[in-house]
């Protein structure tokens, strides 16, 4: 059964990676692209690739779960 630290910390992941592809997606589409930080841009470009053989929920899911890992990596609980 899942501690209410890591229940937490995997609540924090999701709404930072739904908030940082959100943000990035829109980004992206006013022009700014070449402005993103280089993981930034490699996650926009998987999801744009991912967009030729899925739907865009299927693709948005695929791109937020790595962002979801990475944020989860920066946890400083996980480094303590």
């Amino acid at each position: 059964m899942p501690s209410s630290s890591n229940t937490s910390i995997a609540k924090k992941a999701r709404t930072k990676a739904e908030a940082d592809f959100a943000t990035w997606l829109m980004m992206a589409k006013l022009g700014g692209f070449d402005d993103l930080p280089a993981n930034a841009q490699s996650f926009l470009t998987n999801y744009r690739s991912r967009l030729e053989t899925m739907n865009e929920a299927e693709s948005t899911v695929g791109t937020e779960n790595p962002i979801r890992v990475d944020a989860v990596m920066e946890s400083p609980k996980l480094t303590e």
